[in-house]
């Protein structure tokens, strides 16, 4: 065949289709380019300078193999709703635990031991699983619509298999070293779970196992990332009375004086201090609220000097804080300059809530200006995330806005500023951790209607709840009490029972 046949015999060859991917990320179906499905952003988009808009929910994956970040296959074999229950976590939980502070726990550690460890990966598929139904519930679940769902059943069925692995290995009592890590991964797994479907004492149960580990001097040393995320959810904890350093807070080395702070030089560093400044003043808060009143008395002097103590440490916060983002601003990706922001109202409403700690209400009208400087703070920050509104993880383990909101929303001393810390709580539904933002609004709501009534005034529409509200929160008030007296379950509650 002469080259001018060959020629047009190629000319006629039929162009060969593949078939469209409909699981790609929005940004290459856009484009109509091919999608590698990554976790997060895909390649494609990062390495072209593109703004990679994310998964569709409803078009994540149900049938092909899942891979990890790095490209490597999950070599356990799945069902089809295990696919989706890892799919979903893998493109749309570790999106959001990740979407305020980025973490090699959930960016790298555990997409790696899920294909290490069988109890990981079911556990990890019982959490994606609540997930999704949190979000198709818009982070409101209710016993009657979940615990008859295929989505719940399948969660319990995964935590089941998760416990036995897990049973197997430790009665094994193997000296396999990665043992402790995995143990501690699944227990923060069962965690967030819990939390998710509303089993507050089994959530308790499971961080508490897991800060006993933690503390056993035996332990041999942890991913200091995991550790970091138990560190916030025991200092949460401490504000629903179910850390144990509540009892002995008095003594904690946190409420002695501290060393000064060191400049900052990296992003860590200054997310680590307000980890730290946090953590103390959430146990403060709590300590105070949980002592009864003739002990309170007693020890109000040295419970003055540990709020003076930690109103300092704020101070000098801030001093290296705004030298830090004057000096190293270049350092730092867009994640973490919007994070930035976040750490500085952060501590900047963590000072006005130590601050009103020992105070009794209702709170003079002088500390207006202060509440309001806090609450414009939160309202622009919300704002300048409007534009970014499908980036709001609703769920996350990272500290979060939703303690500040709900106090500028129960303790600021008019009704106007209350009204628009219910709005802040309202722009954004999520998980903190321990605290959800649809509990924090309806205390906060209740709490206010209680307040007006008192008062004379009735309730207008902006403080009116549907049914479905009052059977979510009269269950998280049930579940969060069992086994506590009344006093065991403050502030968040305490400032809301109706």
């Amino acid at each position: 065949m002469s080259l001018v046949e060959l020629a047009k015999s190629a000319g006629k060859r039929k162009k060969v289709f593949a078939p469209r991917s409909r699981t790609g990320c929005r940004s290459c179906r856009i484009r109509h380019i091919r999608c590698d499905e990554s976790p997060g952003q895909c390649r494609n988009c990062t390495s072209a300078g593109w703004e990679c808009e994310g998964y569709d929910v409803h078009r994540l994956p149900w049938g092909h193999l899942t891979r990890t970040g790095s490209g490597v296959q999950v070599a356990i074999a799945m069902t089809p709703d295990e696919r989706h229950s890892f799919s979903y976590f893998q493109h749309r939980s570790i999106v959001h635990l990740t979407g305020l502070f980025d973490s090699p726990l959930w960016q790298q550690h555990v997409l790696q031991m899920c294909h290490a460890d069988p109890a990981v990966f079911h556990a990890v598929n019982m959490l994606g699983a609540a997930h999704q139904e949190c979000e198709l519930n818009n982070m409101q679940l209710v016993d009657a619509a979940v615990q008859s769902h295929q989505v719940y059943r399948f969660a319990l069925q995964q935590s089941a298999r998760a416990m036995r692995l897990l049973n197997q290995r430790l009665s094994s009592r193997s000296n396999d070293p990665a043992l402790i890590q995995v143990v501690l991964l699944c227990c923060l797994l069962f965690v967030m779970t819990d939390v998710l479907l509303g089993r507050y004492e089994n959530a308790w149960t499971h961080l508490q196992c897991g800060m006993d580990i933690l503390e056993d001097e035996k332990t041999p040393p942890v991913e200091p990332s995991l550790v970091a995320v138990f560190g916030r959810l025991d200092s949460q904890a401490a504000l629903y009375g179910r850390s144990q350093k509540v009892l002995r807070i008095l003594q904690l080395p946190q409420f002695q004086e501290p060393p000064p702070l060191q400049p900052f030089t990296t992003f860590n560093q200054l997310q680590s201090a307000v980890s730290s400044i946090l953590a103390t003043g959430n146990r403060l808060v709590a300590t105070c609220l949980n002592l009864p009143e003739s002990s309170y008395l007693i020890h109000y002097a040295q419970l003055s000097l540990a709020q003076a103590r930690l109103l300092s440490r704020i101070t000098q916060f801030h001093v290296h804080f705004n030298r830090f983002a004057t000096l190293y601003p270049a350092t730092l990706t867009e994640k973490q300059r919007h994070g930035l922001d976040l750490l500085r109202i952060l501590t900047m409403g963590h000072g006005l809530v130590i601050k009103i700690s020992l105070m009794p209400d209702p709170l003079p009208a002088s500390l207006l200006p202060e509440f309001l400087a806090v609450l414009e703070a939160h309202e622009a920050y919300i704002a300048r995330d409007a534009h970014y509104h499908h980036r709001r993880p609703t769920l996350t383990t990272d500290h979060g806005i939703i303690a500040n909101a709900f106090t500028l929303a129960t303790r600021a001393p008019d009704i106007p500023t209350r009204l628009r810390g219910l709005a802040v709580l309202r722009a954004w539904p999520h998980y903190e951790g321990l605290h959800n933002s649809a509990v924090a609004t309806l205390l906060a709501t209740n709490a206010l209607k209680r307040h007006l009534r008192e008062n004379g005034m009735e309730p207008g529409p902006a403080l009116r709840t549907t049914k479905q509200d009052d059977a979510f929160i009269g269950q998280f008030l049930r579940r969060v009490r069992s086994g506590a007296g009344k006093k065991h379950v403050v502030p968040l509650i305490m400032a809301g029972i109706c």
